[in-house]
């Protein structure tokens, strides 16, 4: 059996904006105290492929146990994103978000990345202080840069937007603009939905709305070609379906598995 030649900038470019992509999607606006469609315990399954041909790895994302951070009540949100058997022989690496997201507000208090590419790790941690409006940002390898950024009522880090996302009332048109935080910088952008139709999956038929997100101010990052999702359009809010349109190909994340 002939190998994929996956580079190491492929798996990397397809891990971080597959966590973008999760991010990219969301409204700052929640109401505080309203009912949310997750809750401890829940997770979900998505099998990554690339270019519609290779299986490039697993992502899972899961809801724990409530915790109190700072005498506030919060939903602890994790996103692992692990490669194929034949992907890590080739290339072995790692990456995971984790994210504290507040229960009454659906604001994060914090977040941290890590990855691990063969033998170099690095981590990244944001640290949101709303009284004084700022984000503070610390990038881990060998050596440590801090970075502090004005922070907006309601800017979000990568994975609470897929949470803040979930709780919104969809309907065909413009959302945004939102305000994300990543890497320690600032991205505007804007989402159009619009109704799909529904889909048949292991949970049932599922109505569908389909987003698709466009950056307008990326703070100097290159950004995919183009990104959607597919969110089911029941209580629940599952994401069913991701895509991302980068220059090394296509990466879609279809849903394999939910429980809660």
């Amino acid at each position: 059996m002939e190998r994929p030649n996956v580079s190491r900038a492929r798996f990397r470019t397809c891990g971080a904006f597959f966590l973008l992509g999760l991010g990219a999607l969301a409204s700052v606006v929640a109401a505080a105290g309203k009912p949310v469609p997750f809750r401890p315990g829940e997770r979900i399954t998505l099998n990554v492929s690339w270019s519609d041909r290779v299986s490039a790895a697993t992502l899972t994302i899961d809801v724990g146990q409530k915790q109190v951070s700072s005498g506030v009540s919060c939903f602890p949100l994790r996103a692992e994103l692990k490669p194929s058997a034949v992907i890590g022989k080739l290339y072995p690496v790692y990456y995971k978000v984790e994210s504290l997201l507040a229960e009454l507000t659906l604001l994060p208090i914090k977040s941290t990345m890590y990855s691990r590419e063969q033998s170099r790790v690095r981590q990244k941690f944001t640290r949101f202080d709303r009284g004084s409006g700022r984000i503070y940002y610390t990038y881990l390898t060998k050596t440590e840069q801090k970075k502090v950024l004005p922070a907006a009522a309601g800017v979000l880090d990568i994975l609470s937007w897929l949470y803040v996302l979930r709780t919104m009332p969809l309907q065909e048109g413009t959302i945004g603009p939102f305000l994300i935080t990543e890497n320690g910088k600032l991205f505007t952008i804007r989402c159009q939905v619009t109704r799909s139709a529904a889909v048949n999956t292991e949970l049932g038929k599922l109505p569908v709305w389909r987003l698709a997100p466009r950056v307008e101010s990326a703070g100097g990052e290159k950004m995919p070609r183009s990104m959607f999702l597919w969110i089911s359009g029941d209580e629940r809010r599952l994401p069913l379906r991701f895509e991302i349109e980068l220059p090394i190909g296509k990466f879609v994340a279809m849903m394999s598995g939910y429980s809660r």
